[in-house]
């Protein structure tokens, strides 16, 4: 009996994912993601769907009256915030830029200095 030894099979490397060029033309993405990075991106609304129901019951609701009718209970604020941002929505931030024509000036200033620099 002669004893040979069994050489393992080789297995098929995958192909390899087609890159799918972006729409701003800067690089391109592999068409089914990254290899064994499987599984990744926001999760299902069951979380959010499951925190407004809670939000929702009828003991928070009581809750929420017994603290808003205390206006020296600790939890005040924190109630009558949650109360008004879900009754009417969050206010809308504003952002103000000052100063626009007086960075123009500091910039041209040093563009200035590295001119003379030169």
């Amino acid at each position: 009996m002669t004893s040979r030894r069994k050489t393992p099979t080789k297995t098929a490397h995958p192909a390899h994912p087609v890159l799918v060029p972006r729409p701003n033309g800067r690089g391109a993405l592999m068409s089914g993601g990254v290899p064994g990075n499987k599984g990744g991106g926001r999760p299902p609304d069951q979380f959010k769907a499951m925190c407004a129901a809670l939000a929702s019951s009828k003991e928070v609701e009581q809750n929420v009256r017994k603290i808003l009718a205390d206006p020296e209970h600790p939890l005040y604020l924190g109630a009558l915030k949650w109360a008004t941002e879900n009754g009417y929505g969050k206010p809308q931030e504003t952002l103000t830029v000052t100063g626009l024509d007086s960075l123009a000036a500091s910039m041209a200033a040093a563009r200035g200095r590295a001119d003379a620099d030169r």
